[in-house]
Order: C-alpha cells, then sequence, then structure tokens
C-alpha cells in the first residue's frame, strides 16, 4: 500500500502535469488562427509584434494584411497599453495575512515596487482570485510586492475579468504587467496577460 507522497503520488502528479500541458496546447490553438489564411492547425503562429492581438502563420500572410491589419493596429496596442490605477489598500488583507517572506506590517505593507523593477517599469504580477465577492491577491515572484484588491475597489472589475478569461487556470488566476509610479502608486494592465511567468 503505497502513503501519501508514495510512487503512486508521483506517477498521478506526471500524468496530471502531462494532461494540464496537452489542454494548454489544445487551448492555444483553438483560440488562435492566422489573421490572414485562417490556418490554426499545423503551423507555428506568431503575434504582431506592435499589437500582440492578432497572429500569422507567415511572413507571407503578414505582408498581405498589413494594408488591412494597420488601420487598427496602433489603435489595439494602444488600448493594451491603458492601465489602471490600483490604490493603496486601507485595510488588512493579503498582504498582512499570506505573505510568508516579510513580517506581517500595517495594511498595505506589500502594496511596493520590488527592488529590482525600476520607477515605471512594466513587471509581470500574478492575480489569483474566485467570484465576484472574493478580494483578488496580488502578488510578484519575489512577493516584494503583495496586496490584495477587495470588490467594488478601482481596477478590481478589470482583473476580475482577465482572471475569469484564463481558461487554463478554470479562470482562478492570471499574469499581468503592472508597474510603480515615482509616488509609490501601482497601475495595472488587465488586458496584457500572460499564461505563466514564473
Amino acid at each position: 500500500m503505497a502513503t501519501a507522497g508514495g510512487p503512486f503520488s508521483a506517477v498521478a502528479n506526471l500524468v496530471n502535469r502531462a494532461a494540464a500541458r496537452q489542454r494548454r496546447q489544445e487551448l492555444k490553438s483553438a483560440q488562435r488562427t492566422c489573421s490572414n489564411c485562417g490556418k490554426s492547425e499545423g503551423v507555428t503562429l506568431s503575434c504582431c509584434s506592435r499589437c500582440k492581438s492578432v497572429y500569422f502563420c507567415s511572413k507571407e500572410c503578414q505582408r498581405e494584411q498589413w494594408p488591412i491589419h494597420k488601420k487598427v493596429c496602433n489603435e489595439l496596442a494602444e488600448s493594451q497599453e491603458k492601465g489602471v490605477v490600483v490604490p493603496k489598500p486601507t485595510e488588512g488583507g493579503f498582504e498582512t495575512i499570506f505573505n510568508l517572506r516579510s513580517s506581517p506590517g500595517a495594511a498595505g505593507s506589500g502594496y511596493r515596487k520590488p527592488s529590482n523593477v525600476q520607477v515605471g517599469e512594466k513587471f509581470y504580477i500574478k492575480v489569483q482570485g474566485g467570484g465576484p465577492q472574493m478580494p483578488l491577491m496580488i502578488y510578484d515572484k519575489s512577493r516584494e510586492c503583495s496586496f490584495s484588491v477587495s470588490p467594488n475597489s478601482p481596477g478590481f472589475e478589470e482583473l476580475r475579468k482577465a482572471v475569469n478569461a484564463e481558461p487554463t487556470w478554470q479562470g482562478r488566476k492570471t499574469f499581468v504587467m503592472a508597474s510603480f509610479d515615482s509616488k509609490g502608486v501601482c497601475t495595472v494592465y488587465p488586458s496584457i496577460t500572460s499564461m505563466k511567468k514564473w
């Protein structure tokens, strides 16, 4: 009989990881098609380097589509660059309860720029949450930046929609870009998402 952590759990972990990897690939290919010819299977798709919103299977397809795409490319890129200011939390939350890498502090004590990031530089944060009444947990890889966004707070709905739109983790978490200005105010970019950054 195997115990927890025995050979059966190791095999189960391998099977689960392989199944998750396959689901991610299936979702990725199902959601992306060449903007010019419509191909999605058997080709490697590259996104437009400017707007990161459309995909092409080849340089030829990108060139053919450019007269049409250039009309919306800048608009799409600008919409990606617009962020939402998330104010410093005013009451205790995730940063004082769950941040095990630093000692609990005052409310919003994790609302800060990570030390390896410059002012105004964009970096990835993980956003985790559940339903519309649950706070969102936000943190970077180092956990120096860790805070929560409560329902009805500025940025909550935009971030919750980004989390819910991520099929890989059944709408429970996603990675988005964020930055801090010189006054220490955080701006998040819910439209710039990634499946996994760390």
